[in-house]
C-alpha cells in the first residue's frame, strides 16, 4: 500500500482522478459479481428447503379421522398408512439394527426358529456412540428375544380382523389368535439362541427372519419371567401345535 501511495502521489491530479475512477469501476464489478453469487445461493437454498418440505409432506402418514364412537372409518384404512417405513417413525420408533441372515426372501424362510436350529444370523447393533456398551451383561444369557418389523409386508395389504392360516385349510381365525405377519401394527417377536458377542455384533442361531429385517429391540430370555409359573395350566388349540412328523418307510434293496 505504501508503494501504491507513493506511486499515486507522483501522478498529476487528472491521472489521480482516472486512477480512482478505475478502482471504483473494478469495485462495482466485484459488487455485481457478489450480488449475482448471493442470488444464486439464495435460490439454491430456497429450492433445497422446498424439496425437503415436499419429501416430509409426502412421507408423513395421513391423519386418521375417527368416528363419533372413537372407531376408525373404513375409508381411513389406506394401504399407504400401514407401511412400516411411515408407521414406525411416526410412532417415534426406529430400528437399532438390521439382521443379516441366510434367508434372502420369505419363500424358504422357516416359520419358526425351532424348525431350523442351525440357521445362523448376525446382528450389528447401531445405538449410540458405543453400541457395545448396550450389550454389557447380555453374554450371560443363552437366548434373546428379537422385537422386529414385518418389513416385507409392503403396502399391498390392509390389516383385517380375521386371517386364514394355511394350516387350517384357510379357516378364518382372529388375527390376534394367530402369528400372521399381516397385523394392525406389523411388529413381530422371535426367540433365538445367542451363540456369542463380538464387539457390537451378536451371533445368533435358530433364526426365522429374512435378511435385512429391521430389529426394534433385543431382550434377554428369562424362563422364570417369560414362561408360566410351574404347575400353572397352559392350554393351546391343536391347530396351533406343530404337526406330528409322519414316519417314512425305508425299503432296502438287495444291492444296498
Amino acid at each position: 500500500k505504501m508503494a501504491e501511495a507513493s506511486e499515486t502521489g507522483s501522478l498529476s491530479p487528472r491521472s489521480k482522478l482516472e486512477h480512482v475512477r478505475a478502482q471504483l469501476s473494478a469495485a462495482r464489478e466485484q459488487v455485481q459479481t457478489l450480488e449475482k453469487l448471493e442470488a444464486e445461493l439464495s435460490k439454491a437454498v430456497d429450492s433445497h428447503i422446498a424439496s425437503g418440505k415436499e419429501r416430509m409432506t409426502r412421507h408423513q402418514p395421513k391423519k386418521q379421522k375417527h368416528n363419533k364412537d372413537g372407531s376408525i372409518p373404513t375409508s381411513c384404512l389406506e394401504e399407504s398408512a400401514w407401511d412400516p417405513k411411515y408407521v414406525m417413525p411416526s410412532l417415534g420408533s426406529f430400528p437399532v439394527a438390521h439382521l443379516r441372515t441366510c434367508f434372502p426372501r420369505k419363500n424358504g424362510c422357516p416359520r419358526q426358529g425351532s424348525v431350523c436350529p442351525s440357521s445362523r444370523a448376525f446382528l450389528d447393533l447401531r445405538f449410540g456412540n458405543n453400541p457395545d456398551h448396550a450389550l454389557r451383561g447380555l453374554e450371560d444369557f443363552s437366548h434373546v428375544w428379537l422385537v422386529f418389523l414385518f418389513s416385507a409386508n409392503g403396502t399391498a395389504y390392509t390389516p383385517r380382523p380375521t386371517v386364514q392360516p394355511p394350516r387350517l385349510g384357510h379357516e378364518p381365525k382372529g388375527v390376534f389368535a394367530t402369528r400372521s405377519p399381516h397385523r394392525p401394527n406389523p411388529i413381530g417377536l422371535s426367540l433365538v439362541r445367542l451363540e456369542g458377542i463380538r464387539g457390537r455384533t451378536l451371533e445368533l442361531s435358530g433364526v426365522d427372519l429374512i435378511d435385512g429385517t429391521p430389529i426394534l429391540d433385543v431382550k434377554p430370555y428369562i424362563p422364570s419371567y417369560d414362561a408360566p409359573a410351574p404347575g400353572e395350566e397352559v392350554r393351546c388349540p391343536l391347530w396351533s401345535q406343530p404337526a406330528a412328523k409322519r414316519p417314512f418307510q425305508v425299503i432296502m434293496s438287495e444291492a444296498a
